[in-house]
């Protein structure tokens, strides 16, 4: 028996690990963000930013920021 894999909708080469809870579209690891645990195309999650936001992206978030400071220390 073989199973088809699903690949991202943005990303053809990559395969698809979530689906869009607004839109239903197939994303991979780099597409999708998880806001309150559900997963959203960077689409839908701009569309429910709101046209008065920055764009989101998952380094916008203090907590993440803060994370990658520890993780990957700057060069100096």
């Amino acid at each position: 028996m073989e199973i088809a894999l699903v690949q991202c909708a943005t990303h053809p080469q990559s395969p698809g690990v979530a689906v869009c809870v607004s839109c239903s579209a197939v994303v991979c690891a780099e597409c999708t963000t998880r806001l309150q645990g559900r997963n959203f195309c960077a689409a839908c999650l701009q569309l429910r930013a709101g046209p008065d936001h920055r764009e989101i992206s998952p380094t916008s978030s203090p907590g993440v920021r803060r994370l990658l400071a520890v993780l990957v220390p700057m060069s100096t």
